[in-house]
């Protein structure tokens, strides 16, 4: 097969070669780049590299948005402390907002924990015996 070259200012561009390798054909581009331009081209790769890195980094040390954070219904039932059914009398009562997708009930992280005071039972019985 023949090998065609297109020059541009900065780099060059073979193509196709082909060669056999174990009975399968193979097709090949060949690039040819000068020194000056394929080192702006490392180096920028470079730049975008640790930018990458910095915002992992980063990311490590922010607590997501638990709003922007979604719950199975299992996991949200765990954090409640409650059964799946619960979790079904609140959906049907109106108490909890949720999401359907794939056929599962997805709850935002904010509103399940929203409920969670609602979940405290405070035992007055307790403070009046211990003031009298």
């Amino acid at each position: 097969m023949g090998v065609v070259s297109i020059d541009y200012p900065c780099f060059c561009i073979t193509y196709p070669t082909t060669f056999a390798l174990n009975q399968q054909v193979a097709s090949m581009k060949v690039i040819t780049i000068e020194s000056e331009a394929y080192k702006a081209l490392v180096r920028k790769i470079e730049r975008i590299y640790f930018y990458m890195k910095e915002q992992v980094e980063r990311e490590k040390f922010l607590q997501p948005d638990p709003s922007e954070v979604w719950l199975t219904d299992p996991e949200a039932a765990a954090i409640l402390r409650v059964s799946k059914r619960t979790m079904q009398r609140l959906r049907s009562n109106g108490k909890i907002t949720y999401s359907i997708r794939g056929g599962k009930a997805w709850y935002a992280q904010a509103e399940v924990e929203h409920l969670l005071p609602g979940r405290v039972v405070n035992n007055n019985k307790t403070k009046e015996a211990s003031h009298e």
